[in-house]
C-alpha cells in the first residue's frame, strides 16, 4: 500500500483562483480563493465555523432612539425596524393628534407583538400609505408622529 502525502493530493482536487467572485471565499493564510463551499484550502487550511462568521456591524443609536426602545420596553430579541416592509396593518382614521397617537400606538403594539419595534420613522413610511408624501398634510401628520414620540 503506498503512502500519499494529503498536501499534494489536496492541491491536486482543489481549485484555486487569484482573484475574488461570486461562490467564492478567500483563505485566511494563503490569500488564494476556493469554492465558497469548500472545507478545505490547497494550501491544507481548514476552514471552521468561526471563519465563516462575519462580524455584525456595530450601529451607534441616538439618544432619542436610546430613550424611545427603553421607554416602550424594547426586549433583546425584538427587532427595531426603521423601514418597514409591506403595508401597515391599520388605516389612519383622522388627521388629529389624537387620531395619530392611537393611530401610532395600535402599529407599535400589532408590530410588538411580531417582534418588531417601529420606530417613528416606519410610522412616518407608513403614513405614505394613508397620505401621499407630496401631499400638504403629510408634513404636519410627521410633526404629529412626533409629538406621540416624545410622549411616550
Amino acid at each position: 500500500m503506498d503512502v500519499v502525502d494529503i498536501d499534494s493530493l489536496l492541491n491536486g482536487l482543489i481549485k484555486t483562483y487569484d482573484k475574488p467572485g461570486k461562490g467564492r471565499k478567500q483563505c485566511p493564510e494563503c490569500s488564494k480563493y476556493i469554492g465558497a463551499r469548500q472545507h478545505n484550502c490547497a494550501c491544507g487550511h481548514e476552514f471552521t465555523k468561526a471563519d465563516l462568521k462575519t462580524p455584525k456591524p456595530t450601529e451607534k443609536i441616538d439618544e432619542n432612539t436610546l430613550s424611545f426602545l427603553s421607554k416602550i420596553g424594547k426586549n433583546i430579541s425584538d427587532v427595531v425596524v426603521d423601514v418597514p416592509s409591506g403595508s401597515c396593518f391599520f388605516k389612519l382614521k383622522g388627521r388629529s393628534q389624537e387620531d395619530v397617537t392611537s393611530w401610532c400606538d395600535q402599529v407599535l403594539w400589532r408590530g410588538k407583538s411580531f417582534g418588531k419595534i417601529y420606530t417613528a420613522n416606519a410610522m412616518k413610511y407608513f403614513l405614505r400609505e394613508s397620505v401621499g408624501i407630496n401631499d400638504p398634510g403629510f408634513k404636519q401628520l410627521s410633526l404629529k408622529v412626533d409629538q406621540w414620540r416624545k410622549n411616550l
